[in-house]
């Protein structure tokens, strides 16, 4: 019989990251189907709360890209794709918050219809990310993995140390 052959602690670690770009992409798509189809019922205070809570995180959004654009040590640390990928959506969800805000008594289908098209574009943004980091990973995944074995290596020389200590 043949071995299987093990998986490396790298391959690994992919494989998890990966796994939940992919988890996240599907739940924003099911948020998608149900808000679409009308199983995720429409309430006018759950629409007025999504507004406000969107407007902060797509400012984040936007403000994160520039601040990756105009600081070469931040941009250091991130992958610009990732931000330049989360741009047009920040941008895309201001929109509909504004003109949510502008039109403060929103339709049902207006909310029904945005939220579902904003799920559904993240959807594809992460499905992308998971895709594409698979085949380039990002800089604080392969920072965080060098650690990790590091920390494998020198706990593993601690052991050694300890049996010989004990041994004689």
């Amino acid at each position: 019989m043949e071995k299987k052959k093990k998986l490396d602690y790298y391959t690994k670690s992919k494989l998890l990251i990966q796994g939940e770009y992919l988890l996240i992409a599907i739940v924003f798509l099911v948020l998608a189907i149900l808000r679409l189809v009308g199983v995720i019922s429409v309430n006018e205070i759950r629409s007025r709360i999504f507004v406000f809570i969107t407007t902060a995180g797509s400012c984040w959004i936007i403000f994160d890209f520039f601040w990756s654009t105009f600081s070469k040590k931040h941009r250091a640390k991130v992958t610009y794709l990732d931000k330049i990928i989360m741009f047009p959506v920040g941008l895309g969800i201001l929109t509909y918050d504004l003109i949510s805000l502008i039109k403060w008594s929103n339709s049902d289908e207006w909310y029904r219809i945005g939220i579902a098209i904003i799920f559904l574009v993240i959807f594809c943004v992460y499905t992308f990310q998971a895709i594409y980091h698979w085949f380039y990973p990002t800089k604080a995944f392969l920072a965080a993995v060098e650690a990790d074995l590091k920390e494998k290596e020198e706990s593993k020389k601690e052991n050694e140390e300890n049996e010989k200590g004990d041994g004689e």
